[in-house]
């Protein structure tokens, strides 16, 4: 899950309904893609490397703030340090408002 970036990733719907999507508690720039990957694979969904099978495209895009960085490694810790598999605040909770 270490150094995973989800500009190039892609996920089952399924798999990303399992866990309740990315966490929208994280703010800015950095650590939502370690936290949806590490609830991944608790979750058992491990990387397969979809290299030249499969197109990728990036938009360009202003770059987050970094100013709550160390707020997310904080959330990011706490993640690690428990067996949490669902997102706190994901799709559930958007989709109920």
């Amino acid at each position: 899950w270490e150094g995973a970036k989800t500009c190039n990733l892609s996920v089952w719907k399924a798999d990303l309904l399992s866990v309740n999507g990315f966490d929208e508690d994280y703010t800015g720039w950095g650590m939502e893609d370690s936290d949806l990957v590490l609830r991944l694979i608790r979750n058992g969904v491990y990387h397969q490397d979809a290299r030249f099978a499969a197109p990728v495209f990036h938009l360009w895009h202003p770059e987050n703030s970094r100013d709550q960085l160390e707020e997310n490694q904080r959330r990011l810790q706490q993640l690690i340090e428990t067996d949490r598999i669902q997102a706190r605040v994901g799709i559930q909770q958007a989709a109920s408002e």
